[in-house]
């Protein structure tokens, strides 16, 4: 056995390691285009309802290179008071909301996550999430493809 070379086992083991990681990685982008479809439904107002969100405790967190960001949790009551459930609400800004600031929003009925309303762009949200949704499927194809070319001989 040459230098480079695998044994048949070893061969298996680099493709099905290659696999494994494919999957992973793919298993991730998955969950990735679900969250953002799912803001792009709560932008359409698709599984959620308008209502307003009294901020009960604010922190401000790192928002990357977007500077600071204030996240609050708070009470969510839609508009006909049907629902009310304890969501988290964040803005840009380190002083954009403090405890007891009230605003009109829009919160998933599931989730708790709240954006405000009006304030999201929904074509932007659609062109973000178009982009793992379009790299998704991609990743099976390219780790087939890597997976085969992990052989036991010398490079072709």
């Amino acid at each position: 056995m040459a230098n480079g070379e695998l044994t048949a086992a070893g061969t298996w083991a680099a493709r099905g390691l290659v696999v494994l990681g494919g999957a992973f990685v793919t298993v991730f982008m998955v969950w990735m285009c679900a969250r953002a479809w799912s803001a792009v439904g709560t932008g359409m107002g698709i599984g959620s309802e308008r209502g307003r969100f009294v901020a009960t405790a604010c922190e401000v967190e790192s928002g990357g290179k977007g500077g600071p960001l204030t996240a609050c949790t708070g009470t969510f009551t839609s508009n006909d008071g049907r629902t009310v459930v304890s969501g988290r609400l964040a803005a840009a800004g380190a002083d954009s909301m403090a405890p007891g600031d009230s605003f009109d929003t829009r919160c998933g009925t599931t989730g708790g996550t709240c954006e405000r309303a009006g304030a999201l762009d929904v074509a932007a949200l659609v062109a973000g999430a178009l982009v793992p949704t379009v790299v998704t499927p991609i990743l099976p194809v390219a780790t087939w493809s890597l997976a085969r070319h992990v052989h036991s001989g010398p490079a072709r």
